[in-house]
């Protein structure tokens, strides 16, 4: 890190910096956010979409991700702010991604895993930078994965797309293939969300589905949650339960929340199961709206407030995610008090 100035910030329990970090020798600006508490949190990488102004770094929605417990930092990439060079969506620009790790992996706040997390373009540069960085988790949300088929996608977008990149898709392949994770994801070692609205006229969900289906065929770990009536940008209501849940999920990835409550059952002198999948047999009971209800035989742990993967039967595939609000233990049974979040539709 290079400088670090105090920056204005919308939210009275988050510091903000503005940082200018070297990246290939080049001088690149960038937004850090912080609790204001002095504690240690994970990093977050947060890679944005968009190329210039288009889609610029915001800091309320960086503030919206460290007030859930991160140290954020959101590059701003080359030639934006001040800094140094040009972007060329997601060529030489991914080492400003690269360095932006850094920049959190040498924070002292920073407890050493950092989650890299990608909007729109931004996709690509997380994916990108989870084959260079050893990531804790990615989350992906409404995340391009697929260079040419952005390309082809976005008729507005191709005069741009081919002054940065050089050409079209079909006269340099090579430089669309570079710069598409589909292609490497194998060097990817970590867990994997992808958030994406099926209605997206931006991204659309295609990108979704090829890099669910990449990461499968390479038996890596990926979680889904497909919104059928969304578009490219939530609604605030529902981005802000997405937002805390998708914060949790990347916690579940660093935390111990899972073994805490395993041991807490321990002790008090119950047989029990550790479960990350909840299978529902039909007998679930709905309580009103997303608020469901079900009793399962035998003492059972869930990780609270954390989306996990929801099925009608264990060797069925999953129909969804739930969020588990609270668990009651009697008589050799284990209720089970759950939210429907997200629903799972056929390709």
């Amino acid at each position: 890190m290079i400088e670090k100035q105090l920056f204005p910030s919308p939210n009275p329990r988050v510091r903000m910096y503005l940082v200018t970090y070297w990246s290939d020798g080049l001088k690149v600006k960038g937004l850090l956010a912080e609790p204001d508490d002095g504690r240690v949190y994970d990093g977050f990488l947060y890679l944005r979409g968009g190329i210039k102004s288009v889609g610029m770094v915001r800091p309320a929605r960086i503030g919206e991700f460290s007030s859930e417990g991160f140290i954020v930092f959101a590059p701003f990439y080359r030639g934006n702010w001040g800094g140094e060079g040009d972007e060329d969506f997601g060529g030489d620009d991914m080492h400003d991604a690269y360095f932006g790790f850094d920049v959190l992996m040498e924070n002292e706040r920073v407890s050493g895993r950092v989650h890299v997390f990608g909007f729109s373009r931004g996709g690509i540069m997380a994916l990108g930078t989870a084959e260079a960085r050893p990531a804790a988790s990615i989350v992906t949300w409404g995340g391009v994965s697929d260079v040419a088929l952005c390309y082809a996608e976005r008729v507005d977008l191709r005069k741009m797309m081919k002054r940065v990149i050089g050409g079209t898709p079909e006269k340099y392949p090579e430089r669309y293939r570079v710069r598409t994770p589909l292609y490497k994801l194998g060097q990817i070692g970590c867990p994997v969300l992808v958030i994406h609205g099926e209605k997206d006229q931006n991204v659309s969900v295609e990108h979704a589905i090829r890099l669910e289906h990449g990461l499968k065929q390479l038996g890596k770990s990926v979680e889904t949650w497909y919104f059928p009536e969304l578009g490219h940008h939530f609604p605030p209501p529902v981005n802000r339960r997405v937002v805390h849940a998708a914060s949790v999920w990347m916690k579940r990835h660093s935390a111990h929340d899972t073994i805490e409550a395993t041991t807490e059952v321990s002790r008090m002198g119950m047989p029990m199961e550790l479960d990350t999948m909840l299978v529902t047999n039909g007998k679930e009971e709905r309580i009103e709206q997303n608020l469901f209800l079900l009793k399962q035989p035998g003492y059972c742990v869930y990780p609270l407030d954390t989306p996990v993967e929801i099925r009608k039967k264990k060797e069925h595939g999953p129909s969804g995610s739930a969020v588990i609000r609270k668990l009651e233990w009697e008589n050799n049974t284990t209720i089970v008090h759950y939210e429907l979040v997200s629903l799972n539709t056929p390709n």
